[in-house]
């Protein structure tokens, strides 16, 4: 399922697509980049300012050195192009291979054979596609680009070179038609499968069928039992022809592991394989009894070959060695287990006074989905943040349609009202008029940094550069309505500003001047506090911070 992720399925698909379609400019630069063609971004910089053309059917620009890579690049896939018409697809495909030397490229890769095989893969893939009629090179493009979607699973792979380094585990199924120097057989000790069958279908497709249990007794039509002997007897004559296969792939060595448990009462191999039960360990077992000049016992040695022993490590397991190791695993799992992440929302809970949100009834399930990051913890919240989003902050445009859409998209069909009168309150604030009015403001303004062994980060709400400096601004939907419950809530929220000020600072290096809390109120004019003594907010974080990592 991972061929088609490779790099060179992907580079050798990139430049079929840009010689079949000339204007598809994504596709023509990304296989100039390839491998195959080796055009760095300089070069390809330098062609565009000269006025290149990415449309390799327009001459190069004049004045344009005609040696230049790009230049005979973009020659070399105008060519393949016009001999698109007259090859097929494997014609194509081998003449693309060869042209832009991507066996010899594989030589870059750690395995070239692993390359290989891959670029073979595609170039049986095309003749296949051939032989189904087909001879569009873009039908082949979107089919093998289909097969990447669907993440296809590949079951028929090209043959692995003869005389590869390596060992391959594979099934017998799929080892059919192979053959390799030296064959392991494992796993030959493992019983017979039982059969429990309770429908049986004789050659005439006639029923036979057992009812029943061992406690209560079985009911069975008359044919059922000679049926079910049949399908055993079959089933048995399948396993000893999938072990020949296996055994046949071998061609200079086969080596088998005919450990078995020993037969229960006075059962001889042979009398057990007679009835269909021993595995398959225990028949070449009783085959080997037989015919003894046929094998060899692989005996046990009692050392290694001395190539192997000069390569054991030296002996290291000794009690302060051992000491050493458990310190060392010790210090290795507290290092890997500490948080190295810390939003700005975790920290001021850590640290700060425990509170549930006013209107805890819409509070979502699952904060952390991917389209929640960074906005408020309820529905509603998370809707009016989503609405600040994206309207126009001057003039409010959209703002009754993107409520609506943003309260039937949380959950909360009918509210989008009570959405849209929060919005307009934050609008009305001081400060969002004043990061309208400047100009230069960001929304959703994602942040992080590495602060004493951790990182913070967290998502700005709205941040803008005012007259003294940056601005940093956090709506909150709290239900409040007093300028106690305000208060409150501010010293809930004060860590939290802070944690998106210290971030920013170490990110830009530029002082934060402000942290401003919009508390928005629906029928009401929004209420503004700051960040009281901003500097000691921030030391507080980054002293607090070594003690939740």
């Amino acid at each position: 399922s991972l061929l088609f992720e490779t790099q060179e399925v992907r580079d050798l698909l990139t430049i079929l697509t840009a010689i079949d379609d000339p204007t598809d400019q994504v596709a023509v630069v990304a296989a100039l980049r390839s491998p195959g063609f080796g055009c760095s971004d300089e070069r390809l910089y330098n062609f565009i300012v000269a006025r290149g053309s990415w449309d390799y059917r327009r001459a190069a620009p004049e004045g344009f050195p005609l040696d230049d890579i790009v230049a005979q690049s973009m020659a070399g896939l105008k060519d393949l192009n016009e001999q698109r018409w007259w090859l097929d697809t494997a014609e194509m495909v081998d003449l693309v291979i060869r042209r832009c030397r991507l066996f010899q490229v594989g030589f870059g890769t750690r395995r070239p054979r692993d390359s290989w095989q891959r670029l073979r893969f595609i170039h049986e893939q095309a003749r296949a596609f051939n032989r189904a009629g087909q001879r569009s090179l873009r039908q082949f493009v979107r089919f093998m680009e289909r097969q990447a979607e669907e993440q296809a699973l590949v079951t028929d792979t090209a043959i692995a070179e003869s005389d590869d380094d390596a060992v391959r585990i594979m099934t017998v199924h799929a080892s059919k038609g192979l053959e390799f120097p030296i064959v392991i057989l494992t796993g030959l000790n493992a019983e017979m499968a039982r059969d429990n069958d309770r429908l049986l279908w004789d050659k005439d497709h006639k029923p036979e069928v057992r009812l029943g249990n061992e406690t209560a007794g079985y009911f069975e039509t008359a044919g059922f039992g000679a049926l079910k002997s049949y399908e055993s007897s079959m089933g048995r004559l399948e396993k000893d022809r999938l072990l020949y296969v296996a055994a046949t792939r071998a061609r200079d060595h086969l080596v088998m592991s005919v450990f078995h448990k020993k037969p229960t009462g006075a059962a001889s191999h042979q009398s057990r394989h007679a009835k269909d039960s021993c595995t398959l360990a225990e028949c070449v077992y009783a085959i080997c009894d037989e015919r003894p000049e046929l094998w060899l016992a692989a005996e046990p040695v009692d050392s290694l070959p001395a190539v192997l022993a000069a390569a054991q490590p030296a002996e290291t397991d000794t009690p302060a060695s051992r000491a050493d190791w458990k310190a060392e695993r010790i210090a290795l799992i507290a290092a890997n287990t500490r948080r190295k992440v810390l939003s700005a929302t975790a920290i001021a809970k850590a640290v700060g006074p425990a509170f549930e949100p006013a209107d805890a009834k819409d509070e979502a399930e699952d904060d952390e989905a991917p389209w929640r990051r960074g906005r408020a913890g309820t529905s509603i919240g998370r809707a009016v943040h989503a609405v600040l989003q994206t309207i126009n902050l001057a003039t409010g445009a959209g703002l009754e349609a993107t409520a609506r859409a943003q309260a039937a998209a949380e959950g909360v069909p009918g509210r989008e009202a009570e959405i849209a009168a929060l919005v307009r309150s934050a609008l009305e604030s001081p400060s969002v008029v004043e990061a309208v009015s400047g100009g230069r403001y960001w929304r959703e303004v994602y942040v992080a940094a590495p602060i004493a062994d951790a990182t913070v980060e967290g998502f700005i709400d709205l941040l803008y550069e005012g007259p003294d400096g940056l601005v940093v601004v956090d709506y909150k939907t709290d239900a409040v309505r007093t300028d106690a419950e305000i208060e409150a809530a501010l010293g809930r929220y004060r860590l939290q500003g802070a944690a998106y000020a210290l971030a920013l600072q170490e990110t830009l290096g530029k002082p934060v001047a402000r942290c401003v809390f919009v508390f928005v109120r629906q029928g009401h004019s929004a209420e503004e506090r700051e960040t009281a003594d901003l500097p000691a907010a921030l030391e507080e974080i980054r002293s607090r911070i070594p003690a939740l990592v």
